[in-house]
C-alpha cells in the first residue's frame, strides 16, 4: 500500500524543503512541485512532495489518520490535529 501524508512547508532551500508533520520535521524534495512556497500544504510520499493541497483537506486527512491504526502509528490524534499544526 502506498501512503502520502499531508504536511506544511516551513523552509525552502533550492529544490529541497523542510516539511512539518505535527512535531516531526522532514527534509523532502520539492522538485515535483511547480512553485512551492513556505506555508503551502503538500502531500509527501517517499521523500517527495507530490502535490499541494488546501489546508482544510490536509487537516481532514490528518483527522482521518487519527481515527485509524495508521494514524496511531504516524502519531496523529484526531482531537488535537489542528493544535499540532498551529
Amino acid at each position: 500500500m502506498c501512503l502520502a501524508v499531508p504536511g506544511q512547508i516551513i523552509a525552502i532551500t533550492g529544490s529541497r524543503g523542510v516539511v512539518r508533520f505535527g512535531t516531526v520535521r522532514k527534509d523532502v524534495s520539492l522538485t515535483l512541485l511547480p512553485h512551492p512556497h513556505i506555508n503551502d500544504w503538500v502531500m509527501v510520499h517517499a521523500g517527495f512532495a507530490i502535490s499541494t493541497v488546501e489546508e482544510d483537506d490536509a487537516l481532514a486527512t490528518l483527522a482521518m489518520f487519527g481515527n485509524s491504526d495508521a494514524g496511531h502509528e504516524l502519531g496523529a490524534s484526531a482531537p488535537s490535529t489542528e493544535e499540532a499544526f498551529q
